[in-house]
């Protein structure tokens, strides 16, 4: 029987890969752009991933059944500023369509942060499945957490699933796992366990288990500036204590790990002690096993782990991902949509026009999205401008008869001016010969192009 392969896209340290690889999966190729990363990736699958995506042509991506993609969370995230696709991580999700729009792999598998789906009131996640489904993939989505799947951390994350064989994925049939707590998956006896003080921190009477199943048992003793500021506040509140503080108790689960959390300040109380959690036992925390070798500084291990996703998770998704998506029933050449014409398949080319085109934005993105196209025309006179009054021009197009005599005047009024850095720039990346380069829009007839163009794009100056 064919092995089903799959790529491994934004792979991190390899979450995605260890749980798709326990159910007979084959990686083909990977990407990872943090180069200390891409040691502990290499430490453990023996391969180094490639780097930026942004410069991984399609083409060069082996076949493959199955995406895999933990896309840049930060940008959603409660621990990010939730700017989305203003910022620029966000648009990576594009370098995924483009991927998607050359190879039309069978399933797509996407992760990310639980608010996802309520940024920008909706719009990006709607953004996300809308573009999935024009390209021809049925969608289906829910809200995982961590603890459902036997590690004590509350960690909710959105998976999306996407199908090109017309069949939704049934998620209520992915297996949960009985619940465990912090001191199940704890070290007992290593150098790595580090102790605070009795001074240095204050155990609350009757913690109580929060509805996560999380134990706030007490916190680290704040400032003299602290306690003078909140001198009214009530310390046995979790809420007023950031995370670094918080203790929580090795009866209850672990609030979720963050990548930001470089220094590991995840406090616990364990048979009557507090400590901080050990590396390994963050490890655990996300389902990776003890041979998982954790190569590099501490601060880059928390981080990574961080940043990861939850190993047994994963690997709950790829058994259904292979008993329901993958037999003998897929269609490997399945259409978009009849009248899907957002994103067009490789095979048609979309002729473009742009006026005020720049150095070609919209030319660039196009290519990066792997939109096969051509460039009928374009327009821009850079910084450069005509001297001759529009008036003059106008009386003195209008006896020109032929377009040829209308574009041979134009192209004179520049002569003897410098040279226009925009056009120069934008015929030495994109194939258009120069005499479909316009300077002026004022002064360009279309006659020339009817029928000849489907997406035309203006950015006209905003005065």
């Amino acid at each position: 029987m064919a092995t089903h392969k799959f790529i491994d896209l934004f792979a991190g340290i390899g979450g995605f890969r260890l749980g798709f690889e326990q159910h007979g999966f084959e990686c083909v190729f990977s990407s990872e752009n943090n180069k200390r990363v891409q040691q502990i990736y290499h430490a453990n699958f023996g391969e180094t991933p490639d780097g930026d995506i942004t410069q991984i042509s399609a083409e060069s991506i082996p076949p493959f059944d199955v995406l895999l993609a933990g896309f840049p969370c930060q940008p959603f995230s409660v621990a990010g500023n939730r700017r989305g696709f203003e910022d620029t991580r966000g648009t990576l999700f594009f370098e995924i369509v483009r991927i998607v729009t050359h190879h039309r792999p069978k399933v797509i598998v996407l992760e990310n942060v639980k608010n996802f789906k309520n940024h920008d009131k909706g719009n990006t996640f709607n953004t996300v499945i809308t573009t999935l489904n024009d390209l021809g993939y049925q969608t289906s989505w829910e809200v995982f957490n961590a603890k459902d799947f036997g590690v004590p951390q509350s960690r909710e994350r959105l998976i999306i699933i996407a199908t090109l064989n017309g069949t939704k994925f049934d998620f209520s049939k992915i297996e949960l796992k009985p619940p465990v707590v912090i001191k199940d998956i704890l070290e007992e006896d290593s150098e790595d366990i580090k102790y605070l003080n009795d001074e240095d921190y204050t155990i609350i009477d009757n913690p109580k288990k929060q509805l996560s199943g999380i134990i706030f048992a007490g916190y680290k003793n704040k400032s003299e500036q602290f306690m003078a500021k909140n001198k009214d506040a009530d310390l046995t509140c979790s809420g007023i204590h950031s995370q670094p503080h918080k203790i929580n108790s090795s009866d209850g689960i672990q609030p979720t790990l963050m990548a930001s959390e470089t220094a590991g300040r995840y406090l616990i109380y364990h048979n009557g002690k507090v400590r901080k959690l050990t590396i390994k036992e963050c490890f655990r925390m996300m389902g990776f096993p003890d041979d998982f070798k954790r190569v590099g500084s501490k601060a880059q291990l928390y981080a990574s782990i961080g940043n990861s996703i939850v190993v047994p998770m994963v690997s709950a998704i790829a058994k259904q991902v292979k008993t329901q998506l993958l037999g003998n029933n897929i269609n490997d050449n399945v259409s978009p949509p009849v009248g899907k014409t957002a994103i067009q398949p490789p095979s048609a080319k979309l002729r473009i026009a742009t006026v005020f085109s720049g150095i070609g934005a919209v030319e660039y993105a196009l290519k990066r999205m792997a939109v096969a196209h051509e460039v009928v025309f374009a327009c821009d006179n850079g910084d450069v401008n005509i001297k001759t009054s529009d008036e003059e021009i106008r009386e003195k197009l209008a006896t020109l008869e032929s377009y040829r005599e209308q574009k041979e005047y134009i192209d004179s009024l520049y002569i003897g001016q410098k040279e226009n850095q925009v056009k120069k720039s934008y015929l030495a990346n994109y194939d258009l010969s120069e005499e479909h380069f316009h300077w002026n829009v004022n002064y360009l007839d279309g006659k020339q192009y009817t029928g000849q163009v489907d997406l035309f794009v203006g950015g006209s100056p905003c005065q």
